[in-house]
């Protein structure tokens, strides 16, 4: 409630626990499965006392779409919402410690003018606002990785999957969500705890960059395994079929 976790709004927030309180037994017992995004959303259902039996993870997913050859790595690339969660200005301080390297930020947010005026002077920083559609295939296209450097946790990461669509490996935190959805070292590389300082996180995207900038061969190896994965387990065709059979064994 002090968060204003529901619609940033204290007295909504407030509402909506005291609903699920209220109803916090029945949906324990009346209800005879419970979908988990992820491994990790499951965890969290299970601790909260939620039967494990009755919870089936079946991931998000995307239409495959992408048609076009992947193009060589031009930029690092951090798309959605810039606000603080997100943990944006962490992976920009990385950043300035790699001059060589171009950082695209694509998207908007409360936390957008503060960081390009603050940040204006560095050239391999850049910001492109909101985009959709082919300008933002393009950027996917282009990338070397997919920078995510969320501080809290993630649900379950849209723009993952969207990245392994277009065969482009992503760099994040080995915590929450995205640790269920890419793997360290197959498909992506994932580093650090909840616990870490903000000094550890950036440290962790600086070492990771340079790891794809001194080993070519390694990152494609990733990006071809990233292709793989949403081929295999996001495709929406794939999901389908696994929803199709979560309900079939309900109604056995």
């Amino acid at each position: 409630i002090s968060s204003k976790c529901y619609r940033d709004s204290r007295l909504f927030s407030m509402l909506y626990s005291y609903l699920i309180k209220k109803c916090s037994k029945s949906l324990r017992t009346n209800i005879d499965c419970y979908l988990a995004l992820n491994n990790f959303a499951a965890s969290v259902l299970i601790n909260a006392g939620f039967p494990k039996n009755k919870i089936k993870v079946r991931g998000n997913s995307l239409p495959d779409v992408d048609k076009t050859e992947r193009a060589d790595g031009q930029h690092y690339l951090f798309i959605g919402r810039i606000s603080q969660e997100k943990g944006l200005e962490n992976a920009i301080k990385a950043f300035v410690e790699l001059p060589k390297c171009d950082f695209v930020i694509a998207g908007t947010g409360p936390l957008c003018e503060e960081l390009q005026e603050k940040y204006k002077d560095y050239r391999n920083i850049k910001f492109v606002g909101f985009t959709d559609g082919e300008t933002k295939q393009k950027l996917f296209m282009h990338a070397k990785a997919v920078i995510i450097p969320s501080i809290w946790y993630e649900t379950s990461s849209m723009v993952t999957i969207e990245a392994f669509r277009c065969g482009i490996p992503v760099i994040s935190n080995a915590w929450g969500a995205i640790d269920g959805i890419a793997t360290n070292n197959v498909n992506a590389l994932l580093a650090g705890t909840e616990s870490d300082t903000e000094q550890e996180r950036i440290e962790n995207i600086i070492n990771a960059v340079k790891t794809f900038e001194n080993d070519e061969a390694f990152r494609i190896r990733l990006a071809d395994n990233a292709r793989k994965t949403f081929l295999e387990e996001m495709e929406t065709e794939k999901s389908i079929a696994n929803l199709i059979n979560i309900y079939k064994e309900l109604i056995k």
